[in-house]
């Protein structure tokens, strides 16, 4: 269990070096039955606990997987220090034009089975299902072999992930990995399957999205009230966003919300504009029906539209 203590310094580590592509090792390398694990598979976009596989090969019995899926415990996206070198002057500048998304490193944290799991030496693999797709150009964790002997010893646990709260606090408080989680979004994305489409740098976007959001409980809070501190619309960080001063302001109007993208610099790039509209978990509102994108223009420096043929999508995640 000490190794996993220090997870998020040493998968950080491994994210300089890693942008975007698939880890071929677990971490720890080796563990008992019961211990939280690690896996990186790379940079994938709407991974949730809900649409990967997970799958144990002893090398004992390597025809008979063991499914650890219901031991997912999170699966969650981690980012280099905007000010590093691996932000600022690494392969992170190619993944948003690629991927859809900016450079993030995918981790599932996994606590392994108290009974079942053989000693010795195996593998891991994981599985996309549907929701989740690897970068264009990472090698996809799909069949990839990643090693982990499981220890004889029987003392194994999941790790708590403790810390202190603060100083006025007399004992430890015990993590939730689940709160690192992507929260309840629909996504405004660049639809990588259409081909032919020619990218478009512009100086200003404006999005229109139909969402119609609704109180839970009928007599609740006025509507006009609704989106005050629950409710909010997230630029994906890119490290280009920073050089062109890429910005986003966002308003509602009843049932729809608009959003502005700028970059005063013409920076902007559809393939990497990428945000999302997010409910906070303790919103005592919620999505009605099935949001859509009913409106996408870009212009130029002089507020001239850009003709393009490839438009955005809306996706769902953790809905």
């Amino acid at each position: 269990m000490r190794n996993t203590n220090v997870l998020l310094m040493t998968v950080t580590t491994l994210l300089m070096l890693t942008q975007g592509c698939t880890m071929v090792q677990t971490y720890p390398l080796a563990a008992r039955a019961g211990d939280t694990i690690t896996i990186a598979p790379g940079s994938l976009d709407g991974a949730t606990k809900t649409n990967l596989t997970v799958n144990y090969y002893s090398d004992s019995a390597p025809t008979t997987p063991i499914n650890l899926t219901s031991s997912i415990r999170s699966v969650f996206n981690i980012t280099p220090d905007r000010t590093s070198p691996a932000w600022l002057s690494s392969s992170a500048f190619s993944i948003p034009l690629s991927a859809g998304h900016g450079p993030w490193q995918t981790l599932i944290a996994l606590d392994l089975p108290t009974t079942g799991l053989p000693v010795g030496t195996g593998k891991l693999r994981v599985s996309l299902g549907t929701g989740v797709t690897a970068p264009l150009i990472a090698h996809s964790p799909e069949g990839v072999d990643m090693a982990l002997k499981i220890l004889p010893d029987t003392g194994g646990m999941p790790n708590p992930f403790s810390y202190w709260a603060g100083w006025w606090e007399a004992s430890v408080t015990t993590g939730s990995l689940n709160d690192l989680m992507p929260g309840k979004q629909y996504v405004v994305k660049t639809n990588l399957a259409v081909t032919g489409g020619n990218a478009v740098t512009y100086a200003a976007a404006e999005y229109h999205i139909y969402m119609p959001l609704r109180y839970k409980i009928s007599g609740g809070i006025p509507d006009s009230e609704m989106l005050i501190n629950n409710f909010a619309v997230i630029l994906d960080n890119h490290p280009n966003f920073d050089r062109y001063q890429v910005g986003l302001r966002w308003h509602r109007d009843g049932d729809n919300i608009i959003v502005y993208i700028t970059s005063p610099d013409r920076g902007g790039v559809d393939t990497q504009t990428r945000f999302s509209l997010v409910i906070d978990k303790t919103a005592p509102f919620d999505f009605l029906g099935t949001p859509s994108l009913t409106s996408v223009a870009y212009y130029d420096e002089t507020g001239t539209v850009i003709t393009t043929t490839r438009m955005p999508i809306l996706q769902g995640i953790n809905l």
